[in-house]
């Protein structure tokens, strides 16, 4: 993965079977990050990696996670 300043966050595949816009249809199509690489929705900070990805609308309760 490098810097993350090549693979597309969303649209490429770099963590599992396919790419993440595919396995999770919904958030992709709320996602105000859809052509971003992956170093532009993160950094590193004092508590290891964090994203910041932005939705383009609310998300439901289950969709949230624990985060």
């Amino acid at each position: 993965m490098g810097l993350g300043n090549r693979i597309k966050f969303l649209e490429d595949k770099w963590v599992g079977e396919a790419p993440l816009n595919e396995r999770f249809e919904r958030l992709y199509s709320i996602s105000n990050d859809k052509d971003k690489q992956i170093q532009q929705i993160g950094e590193w900070n004092t508590i290891g990696w964090e994203w910041r990805v932005e939705w383009r609308m609310e998300r439901f309760e289950w969709e949230k996670g624990t985060s």
